[in-house]
């Protein structure tokens, strides 16, 4: 029996070890997660935004629930083994993982540990900026935010998806506490997107509130100012952090492995590991192009395609049948939400903006519950969120 080992409970790695059980291979599959949940992080901003009051507990606990879906809820009646802990280093030529409290034997391997908040070397950002990559860090920044006095200037760094979606949120959470600036290098927000989502983008925000500041690229943080390389001083009370991400490396490193900047590892046109047989890469931390040498966008669709066709090589793999080249889509197509009932969306090969396309995110939302979970639980769990949304 082939031992599988999944790191990571994201997007990719939960499609993988829901596609290998279906094929009844006879495969024994291990998962590890550093947390016993899966978080839905199109969710996180929610989280870490809408308002709850001290006496409804109620909505703050459904809030949680429709971003914390336990491993064991998804994995129920499955054959996989679900270990809670930290992967500390990864050795592919000894094909071990050592992990916090023990160390793994695989035969096969699944890199899918997602990203962490690249700072880009830029002074002070790391310690004088927040990130935004998980549930704690959501949490934190509510926390935060619900503290801060009145009138004082929070701060956005980063005119990416993460950036935008949480600054239309933000508008409408410090309506009454403070302003709110989102700052961007490129000249223009969505870099490397299509121009006209990121033209709808900007005149929403500015709409809600929001002060953009584009072209600003930085160059230091200190505790109270932000500096730019044109000579700009920008004050700040708060700084979120959302400018990128990279591989979430563990600590020890990954031997064996071809890694670039980016903390991505270089794979073959099947999603393998250069060098590697048995051992994928996939999600953020996979160094791959599209057609036209563009890297892979980082987003939940991508590592969704990614881990179907790894968990299909897989199976190739133990039937001794050729692997199958990873094609990537002309487009992932993409759903951004800003603020209250409104997103962008080209899913149909459209531009959708508006209500429609914050109900198109909504049905997306709904289709990846139910392919996770039952439909009883998926259905509950969705219109959770469903109820608190239409309230904002």
């Amino acid at each position: 029996m082939k031992h599988i080992v999944i790191l990571g409970g994201g997007f990719g790695g939960i499609k993988v070890a829901l596609d290998l059980p279906a094929k009844k291979c006879g495969f024994k599959i291990t998962l590890v997660n550093d947390s016993p949940y899966h978080s839905f992080h199109p969710d996180l901003y929610e989280l870490a935004t809408t308002e709850v009051l001290h006496n409804d507990k109620l909505t703050f606990k459904n809030l949680m629930g429709t971003v914390n879906i336990p491993l064991n809820q998804i994995f129920k009646h499955k054959k996989v083994e679900i270990f809670v802990d930290q992967v500390k280093g990864i050795n592919l030529n000894k094909k071990e993982v050592i992990l916090g409290q023990s160390n793994l034997k695989f035969d096969y391997l699944v890199i899918a540990l997602g990203s962490t908040t690249n700072y880009l070397g830029i002074e002070g950002a790391k310690e004088y900026s927040h990130p935004f990559k998980n549930t704690e860090d959501a949490l934190n920044t509510r926390n935060d935010l619900c503290e801060i006095k009145n009138g004082s200037h929070v701060v956005i760094a980063g005119g990416g998806f993460t950036g935008v979606e949480l600054a239309g949120l933000l508008a409408k959470f410090l309506k009454e506490r403070g302003k709110l600036t989102l700052i961007e290098a490129s000249s223009h927000l969505f870099n490397n997107m299509p121009k006209w989502a990121g033209s709808l983008a900007e005149s929403r925000l500015t709409k809600l509130g929001v002060k953009l500041n584009l072209g600003c690229q930085i160059t230091r943080v200190d505790r109270e100012n932000i500096y730019c390389i044109s000579g700009e001083k920008i004050s700040c009370d708060y700084l979120i952090w959302t400018a990128g991400v990279k591989g979430a490396v563990p600590t020890d490193g990954i031997k064996g492995a071809v890694i670039n900047g980016r903390g991505q590892i270089r794979v073959k046109s099947d999603l393998s590991a250069e060098g590697h047989d048995g051992v994928w890469v996939v999600g953020d931390m996979a160094d791959l192009k599209d057609k036209n040498g563009s890297p892979i966008p980082q987003t939940a669709r991508a590592a969704l395609a990614q881990g179907k066709a790894v968990a299909k090589n897989i199976i190739n793999k133990s039937m001794n049948l050729p692997p199958e080249n990873y094609r990537t889509p002309n487009s992932y197509g993409f759903v951004v939400p800003i603020g209250p009932h409104y997103a962008l969306s080209n899913i149909f090969n459209l531009n959708i903006y508006g209500l429609l396309a914050w109900f198109i995110k909504m049905c997306i939302s709904l289709k990846y519950m139910l392919s996770i979970l039952t439909p009883a639980v998926a259905l509950q769990t969705w219109w959770r969120g469903v109820k608190i949304r239409i309230n904002e």
